[in-house]
């Protein structure tokens, strides 16, 4: 996406990181390495080599790739330190140059020396990282989305996989168990697919779009859905203007019941009757995409945890 200018000033699209955020990213990147550093550099005293350290996390980093087998490197515990950044943050989000500069800076630094020092360190860490993470969540949420748009797309074209009525894509394979007499799921989200495992999974713990297209689901020995985020904002739109009418019909009613009189002294300013100011709802993240497969618990379905690609970011 391209940026837009506006009066000379670069607006960014949601889905990318602001400059303070990129300078919070950077810093904590930093001050990680730097405290695992500080940690290896008391427990290993002088077996401690902070030059190969330095430099393996460098050469890391400056990739942007993470390392395959860490145990091929110079320093396998700095490449270890550098893969995690790399997992948690995108490249592109921070600067790997700046951080290995500030990396120096914090290990020239003396190390905390008494509890009062380390509580307050930490304490400003914690500030540190809370606003970077409330900052990058909501990014990393809008990329995901982005992605997860691309997946459905990608299905549509995909043999063998259907569109129900309410736009939730399914797969079935074939067999000749029916839905509703299922005991084991997998739960996924997210373009990495993060997966809950439920061992005992009933027809009634499946989300609400599934359950209302069973007439549409074929028998199977197994069955994948994709859950579009719109067909679950779908259903809750509905029922908000169920709730909405209802509301109406009732205060309808009771004007009717209490006649004209009641509405007068429900209006004077002296009524005890209290006006409810209505608020604007906040602004909304997309929510994730699901992604279900449910099958028969038998040896040939194994269940595999995968981790969850937003939280593992951070």
């Amino acid at each position: 996406m391209l940026l837009l200018l506006a009066g000379g000033t670069c607006v960014l699209p949601a889905q990318e990181v602001t400059p303070e955020l990129r300078r919070d990213i950077t810093e904590v990147v930093a001050q990680d390495a730097a405290a695992r550093l500080q940690r290896l550099r008391s427990g290993l005293a002088e077996a401690f080599n902070q030059q190969i350290f330095v430099e393996t996390l460098s050469t890391v980093l400056r990739t942007g790739q993470p390392v395959e087998d860490i145990s091929q490197t110079r320093c396998p515990m700095a490449a270890d330190i550098a893969n995690d950044a790399l997992k948690r943050f995108e490249p592109r989000d921070f600067d790997a140059e700046a951080a290995l500069a500030r990396l120096q800076e914090l290990a020239a630094l003396p190390a905390p020396a008494t509890d009062e020092e380390k509580e307050r360190q930490w304490e400003a860490y914690m500030k540190l990282y809370n606003r970077m993470a409330a900052a990058y969540r909501p990014v990393l949420r809008l990329r995901e989305a982005e992605k997860e748009k691309q997946i459905l797309a990608a299905n549509r074209q995909r043999a063998g996989v259907t569109v129900l009525p309410n736009g939730v894509q399914m797969l079935v394979e074939p067999g000749t168990d029916a839905l509703r007499d299922i005991n084991r799921g997998t739960r996924e989200t997210g373009v990495a697919f993060y997966t809950r495992t439920t061992r005992k999974m009933a027809f009634a713990e499946l989300p609400e779009p599934i359950r209302l297209m069973s007439e549409h689901i074929p028998p199977g020995r197994s069955w994948t859905f994709w859950v579009p985020a719109e067909a679950v904002a779908g259903l809750d739109a509905e029922k908000q203007q169920r709730r909405e009418a209802e509301q109406k019909r009732r205060e309808q009613l009771m004007s009717r019941l209490s006649g004209p009189q009641q509405a007068f002294y429900d209006n004077q300013p002296w009524s005890t009757k209290k006006k409810r100011s209505v608020e604007k709802a906040p602004e909304k993240l997309p929510e994730p995409m699901l992604k279900i497969k449910i099958w028969k618990d038998d040896a040939k379905a194994p269940v595999q945890t995968l981790p969850d690609v937003v939280q593992d970011m951070l």
